[in-house]
């Protein structure tokens, strides 16, 4: 599980099979080691995103919709058994932004 940021929500269309998606992007936080330290995820691996689908995963299209731009979110991951790479299983919300999206956007 890693905290994260949540910096983009858009929804759009899927070309081939007209379906509502919502895409969350998200910059991982960093976090703390066993030994009081910061650890700072790379460059590389700070922005992940996710998408949910309005039929293929209905829970996770609204889960992602209600999300705004500051909100502090739980990311857990699982693993791919075939491919065995990292892919994001869910995202809980953990606290509301405290500012207005009008704020945050310029």
């Amino acid at each position: 599980m890693k905290r994260a940021i949540v910096v983009s929500v858009r929804q759009s269309k899927d070309s081939k099979t007209n379906e509502d998606q919502v895409w969350l992007t998200m910059a991982i936080m960093p976090t703390k080691m066993s030994n009081g330290n910061l650890y700072y995820p790379k460059s590389t691996s700070v922005c992940v995103s996710t998408v949910g689908g309005a039929l293929k995963s209905p829970d996770k299209f609204s889960k992602y919709k209600n999300l705004k731009i500051g909100d502090v979110v739980n990311v857990d991951y699982a693993l791919n058994e075939f491919t065995q790479k990292p892919f994001i299983m869910d995202v809980s919300l953990v606290k509301e932004s405290a500012y207005k999206e009008s704020d945050l956007i310029v």
